[in-house]
């Protein structure tokens, strides 16, 4: 059963919740040395719309940084973990699977917020996590897994 592609597959979408579980720590250290040395949460996100606060480095460094942050290590834990359970040839597969299940999740989402309250930055910032998540779960499937061999190359002739 281990080397089942759809055992794969379903390991790394529950590995991927579990990755944003484990990118709790890393975030929250980040938005930590963010508060500390800036002098305090910038507040100006929240209150303040004009196009100087939008592309500030604060909102950068306290926003979508962390987001990056979690979705990267979101997706290197989820193709870690399903790579040490997940025995088959197609760790990409099932990393590509999880990637989509979450994708499509978050394109929902969003469509549904963007009817609702119409364009804000959480949308970007969900791009920036979405994105995020992609690279870590393909760079890391990608750097283990194992190439599959036609018929024709399998042949020792």
């Amino acid at each position: 059963m281990r080397k089942q592609t759809w055992f794969g597959c379903v390991t790394c979408v529950g590995a991927v919740v579990l990755g944003y579980v484990a990118a709790f720590l890393p975030t929250s250290v980040w938005r930590l040395a963010t508060i500390v040395l800036s002098g305090g949460e910038p507040g100006s996100f929240y209150t303040i719309r004009t196009p100087s606060t939008y592309f500030s480095l604060e909102w950068v460094l306290y926003l979508a940084l962390p987001c990056f942050i979690r979705g990267a290590v979101a997706g290197s834990f989820a193709a870690l973990l399903t790579q040490c359970a997940y025995k088959g040839p197609r760790l990409d597969l099932a990393a590509f699977v999880a990637g989509c299940v979450f994708s499509g999740t978050y394109v929902f989402g969003a469509l549904l917020s963007y009817r609702m309250h119409g364009v804000s930055f959480d949308l970007v910032l969900g791009v920036v996590e979405a994105g995020a998540l992609w690279a870590g779960l393909l760079l890391v499937a990608k750097s283990f897994s194992v190439p599959v061999l036609t018929p024709q190359q399998a042949r020792l002739d």
